[in-house]
């Protein structure tokens, strides 16, 4: 991949990266997987041995983790070498400043964040099956059909595992337990509601409206190819989730980073930076992120969420009270204003007294 050469071209390339590191990890549990032994362990009701099949730990993640940290590294070298280009206009010297990925604070949240990144998509994805199971159990399913609703069918085109709901949000393997339900009801309405499901695949809309003029429940090998695409759009919008997020917090605190080491190291004052959240104001926007566009706060001093009234020191930060509904998507940004020729001018004044 070409270095980056501009934040913006940073987010262009690692944002798919990061999602696809995402997916890929996501394939690996589900082609790895042997299906007769999660069948065998689910039939004994041994929930822990059907997840130890599966091998869910947070080690299968490494690559979102080493994506993401790529972007905070690459974020604070692009945000030093901005500083290189300014001109000290008393010595005609550019401001010289590297940033040091070495230092204890780069360090810290490098190995803070990638370990709660991969732990916590690890747990989600146990929370999700452990749901799964349990509904598998209620509706009465076989062992056999409840795996492969675990971890997909193997399409006849590429051979690999489609659809399962490893990988899903609890939230998410919910929305497809109750598509397959009202499939498989044969009843007008609960067919016309999965009609309203936006991430369903509509080339199949002919058969469902067929289903619903005949009122019963569609064949189950339609049931199944419906569902495990249902599934693979819910994945793939997960997938995105968690690029976009992971992506603009890792930049925002690159960024920061590499500003608060040019303040350690004296080449500009705390008082010389100011940050501007910005909001991309599409119509797509959080109504409290559409107010704070504009904000200017100090480089150490937080933005306040209008919706929750937690603090963030850029958009995306997590580490100081914010919730899911502050920097879940959040595709704002925060501008930083460093008055560079003024520290340099400062400097200078200081050498030759």
């Amino acid at each position: 991949m070409a270095l980056p050469t501009s934040l913006q071209e940073l987010l262009d390339q690692m944002e798919p990266q990061v999602r696809q590191a995402f997916l890929d990890a996501i394939a690996d549990i589900t082609d790895e997987t042997v299906i007769s032994a999660l069948e065998k362990a689910i039939a004994t009701g041994n929930i822990e041995y059907a997840l130890s099949i599966l091998n869910l730990d947070p080690v299968v993640f490494n690559q979102v983790a080493d994506s993401v940290a790529d972007i905070y590294k690459y974020a604070a070298v692009l945000t030093a070498e901005a500083a290189r280009a300014t001109i000290n206009p008393a010595t005609g010297a550019r401001v010289i400043f590297r940033f040091n990925v070495r230092s204890p604070p780069a360090e810290e949240w490098l190995r803070v964040t990638s370990s709660k990144l991969v732990v916590g998509l690890s747990n989600t994805a146990r929370a999700t099956v452990r749901q799964t199971l349990s509904d598998g159990i209620a509706a009465g399913q076989g062992p056999r059909t409840t795996a492969l609703d675990i971890v997909g069918r193997i399409s006849a085109t590429t051979g690999r595992r489609e659809g399962g709901t490893v990988g899903l949000t609890p939230a998410m393997a919910k929305y497809v337990s109750n598509a397959k339900l009202e499939l498989q009801s044969g009843d007008p309405a609960m067919l016309a509601n999965y009609l309203t499901r936006v991430r369903r695949d509509a080339r199949f809309d002919a058969k469902v409206h067929k289903a619903m003029k005949a009122g019963v429940p569609l064949p189950p090998e339609d049931v199944a190819k419906m569902i495990g695409k249902y599934s693979d759009s819910l994945l793939k919008l997960r997938g995105e989730n968690i690029a976009r997020t992971e992506t603009l917090l890792s930049l925002h605190a690159g960024q920061s980073e590499a500003i608060r080491q040019m303040v350690s190291s004296g080449k500009v004052h705390e008082d010389d930076v100011v940050k501007i959240w910005r909001t991309n104001r599409d119509g797509r926007e959080r109504r409290s992120h559409y107010i704070l566009h504009g904000k200017k706060v100090g480089f150490n001093s937080y933005f306040i969420s209008p919706a929750t009234g937690a603090k963030m020191l850029h958009p995306g930060d997590r580490e100081h009270g914010a919730l899911g509904e502050d920097v879940i998507n959040c595709r704002c940004h925060a501008e930083y204003k460093v008055d560079y020729i003024g520290a340099a001018v400062r400097q200078a004044k200081k050498v030759v007294i």
